[in-house]
């Protein structure tokens, strides 16, 4: 695939290649859509469905196509997200889970650290999990207790971590210490540590209602990195944070809630369009297609929201550059949090609706060939990651702040 322009990274849709890319996209959903069954009733991480992303090259899809990656826009990342959610909803948020992490380390690590990272991600080999959780805090990201101990040219790492998204398949790891013996929790250290660095210990395994195949359990890291994986010694954390670690991580995320529930909604389209099967429905009722309506203005109003924010998201990074304070604004912070809001409620709500308008037998019960049992409870999740409760005190706060209402 040829790599896209940095004039074309700043489109709100899929870039000059979008149809090549939209052809990859939609050929990994229908592979991952078979695995997805199995994945989820076996409680299995997604090995085949991430092999067929690395040989794709989408690994790099964020990476600058000087270090061989496709340079795609974050709105770009949002559409793959989703398409690739409608197959798998737990291969597509490990795979938005990377790209946050990948954005991190091209945005802030040293100039080494990404010259000999960076092609190796766009070749496919390093896929990197987040460890921003600890017993005592929770998934709290701008903090952190267990300390860095540094020594010369080496920094030493003992991290506890109750949930670490496909931690125990990673290749690497990016992760949140506190800067110090004597720092506080909030200044925070990140970490990068390759698979090669660190020992590995499984603690908890990973029981879930839904999400089954992201297999998010405990893990403890143990070992010493270079110094130059410490990632940006000039900036701060919390501007790390609000520039590139929430804003992708909440596009990340919302793309890939809404396009599971998009895909739930196309299978159960065409199970109402099918000539015999949608005699089980009474589909020329005015009350089942309002219904099916309904459905349909949450998919659509949730979708636009992300559009919208994503290319306002692409819009700032290329006019005021990361250095900006920008992205600490209020209104900023108040359409990313709502956007995790949204997104988390409006696809879970529209999946619901599903379950309801299908019925016992395609809407409740296992092994429907539209599986909204299994959407339902993946989408159940959404809520819960950085509790939107949480979010909304936030933004309350932000509320007030924001003296000119600046509405997305």
């Amino acid at each position: 695939m040829k790599p896209l322009s940095s004039a074309d990274r700043s489109q709100p849709e899929w870039g000059p290649d979008a149809a090549e890319l939209q052809r990859l996209a939609y050929k990994l959903r229908d592979i991952l859509e078979t695995h997805a069954a199995e994945v989820d009733e076996k409680g299995i991480f997604p090995q085949k469905g991430l092999d067929e992303i690395r040989k794709c090259g989408l690994l790099g899809l964020v990476i600058e196509p000087r270090y061989g990656g496709i340079g795609a826009s974050f709105s770009t990342m949002a559409e793959v997200a989703q398409t690739l959610a409608e197959g798998c909803t737990s291969t597509a948020m490990i795979w938005a889970m990377h790209c946050q992490q990948v954005a991190t380390i091209a945005d802030y690590a040293e100039r080494s650290l990404c010259s000999s990272l960076l092609p190796r991600i766009s070749a496919g080999e390093l896929y990197i999990a987040s460890v921003t959780s600890e017993r005592d805090k929770g998934g709290e990201l701008l903090t952190a207790l267990a300390p860095l101990h540094r020594t010369g040219d080496e920094a030493r790492i003992y991290r506890d971590a109750p949930v670490v998204t496909g931690g125990a398949n990673a290749d690497a790891f990016l992760i949140t210490m506190r800067a110090g013996p004597d720092a506080n929790p909030s200044d925070v250290a990140l970490v990068f540590a390759d698979r090669s660095q660190v020992k590995v210990d499984v603690r908890s395994a990973w029981r879930s209602m839904g999400m089954r195949g992201t297999q998010s359990g405990g893990l403890v890291l143990e070992g010493k990195v270079p110094a130059n994986h410490i990632i940006g010694h000039a900036r701060d954390f919390k501007h790390i944070a609000v520039t590139t670690m929430v804003p992708v991580g909440h596009i990340a995320w919302a793309a890939t809630w809404i396009g599971s529930a998009r895909g739930a909604f196309r299978r159960f389209i065409a199970l109402l369009r099918d000539p015999v099967r949608r005699k089980a429905f009474p589909v020329h009722s005015d009350l089942f297609v309002e219904r099916l309506a309904e459905i349909r203005l949450e998919l659509d109003t949730a979708s636009a929201f992300l559009r919208q924010v994503s290319a306002t998201y692409d819009r700032m990074r290329s006019k005021e550059g990361i250095d900006s304070n920008v992205f600490a604004s209020p209104w900023f912070n108040l359409q990313i949090n709502n956007l995790k809001i949204s997104a988390s409620q409006l696809a879970f709500s529209a999946v619901d609706r599903m379950v309801q308008l299908a019925g016992l037998r395609h809407g409740y019960l296992a092994g429907s060939e539209i599986a909204l049992d299994r959407v339902f409870r993946d989408l159940r999740s959404a809520a819960l990651m950085y509790a939107n409760d949480r979010l909304r005190v936030v933004n309350g706060k932000l509320a007030l702040l924001d003296l000119d209402v600046r509405l997305a």
